[in-house]
C-alpha cells in the first residue's frame, strides 16, 4: 500500500507459480481486484482451479488468461468464463482438455473493450538445438541477482542479534 502515495508508480510484476502454496490465510482476492490500481501485473500459475479457494476472483479479475491443457472440469469453467456458446469451434471443455502439450489459448480484450475475446492457439514449441544451455543461465542469474551467502548470513545474525 505504500504505492498508494506514489504519484509514478513504477511497474511491479509478481509472479506466482502454483500460486495455491502462497495464498492460505492471505487476502489474495483483494489484491486480484486492486493490483492494476497501484501498477502490479500478477503473473499467476496453478495446475488446477480446484486449489484456489478464490478461483471465481481469477476469472473476473484477470483480463487475459491463458489455457493449456486442462482437466474437465477446468476446462468447462474457463469455456464458460469464456463464453464459449459464442465462440463454438475456438474454446468448447472438448478442445481445451485435448490439447496438444505446449499449446494453450489465449482470451484477452482487445483496445479495453470487455465484449471483445481474442483466442489464440499457439503452435507447439520446437527445439531449435540452439537454446542457452541452463547452466549459462544459472551462471548469469547468480552474476545478476545472487548475493554473497555470508553477507546474508551476516545481516541476518545482526538483526537477530538487536
Amino acid at each position: 500500500l505504500k504505492r498508494e502515495k506514489q504519484t509514478k508508480r513504477p511497474s511491479f510484476m509478481l509472479v506466482a507459480d502454483e500460486v495455491q502454496n502462497f495464498v492460505h490465510g492471505g487476502r489474495f482476492e483483494t489484491l486480484l481486484a486492486e493490483s492494476r490500481e497501484y501498477g502490479i501485473t500478477l503473473v499467476l500459475a496453478t495446475q488446477g482451479m480446484h486449489q484456489l479457494p478464490f478461483a471465481k476472483d481469477v476469472f473476473s479479475n484477470c483480463p487475459t488468461q491463458i489455457a493449456f491443457n486442462v482437466s474437465g472440469q477446468d476446462a468447462q469453467a474457463i469455456a464458460d468464463n469464456w463464453r464459449w456458446n459464442e465462440y463454438p469451434e475456438e474454446v468448447r471443455p472438448e478442445r481445451i482438455t485435448a490439447l496438444p502439450r505446449y499449446s494453450s489459448y489465449c482470451r484477452t480484450f482487445v483496445n479495453d473493450h470487455p465484449q471483445v475475446i481474442r483466442l489464440t492457439s499457439y503452435p507447439n514449441i520446437k527445439s531449435t538445438g540452439k537454446e542457452t544451455h541452463p547452466s549459462k543461465l544459472i551462471r548469469h542469474s547468480l552474476e545478476r541477482w545472487g548475493i554473497n551467502r555470508r553477507d546474508i548470513e551476516a545481516k541476518i545474525n545482526k538483526f537477530l542479534a538487536s
